[in-house]
């Protein structure tokens, strides 16, 4: 049973099925029992009718996929050529955002250092400036 909202009006529809195993539902008519009560009957028979259609077309995707199995088994189970490179480069990059961060953490105290040294010229400048203008 499905229930659809729109606007505070409620549509109800009923929809048949026959369920199998794995709770794979089939329909026929999308579950719409007909008028007819022959056809209606003949929904559910329908439905399983449907059935081998289903099963051949998975069994044709099955031995599809059987073929490309052997490749993807060698790709999965090889080893990557590269895989020693990458642990290499790897390592470099660790070490080069050791050297970043160590740079990072020395220039706030650099830079505190030459504020500190601005702070104590910047009196001898202004009074510099005082002397010029009282002359």
């Amino acid at each position: 049973m499905t229930q659809k909202d729109s606007s505070s009006l409620v549509e109800r529809s009923n929809r048949f099925f026959v369920q199998g195993e794995g709770n794979i539902k089939y329909t026929y008519n999308n579950g719409i029992i007909a008028k007819d009560e022959k056809l209606a009957a003949m929904n559910f028979l329908n439905a399983l009718e449907k059935l081998s259609g289903y099963i051949e077309q998975e069994q044709k995707k099955i031995s599809e996929m059987q073929k490309d199995l052997p490749v993807l088994q060698e790709v999965v189970n090889g080893t990557w050529s590269k895989e020693v490179r990458l642990s290499e480069l790897k390592t470099e990059l660790a070490a080069v955002e050791r050297k970043i961060q160590l740079s990072i953490t020395l220039e706030p105290k650099e830079e505190a250092a030459k504020e500190v040294e601005q702070q104590k010229e910047a009196p001898k400048i202004s009074k510099n400036i005082s002397r010029t203008r009282s002359i």
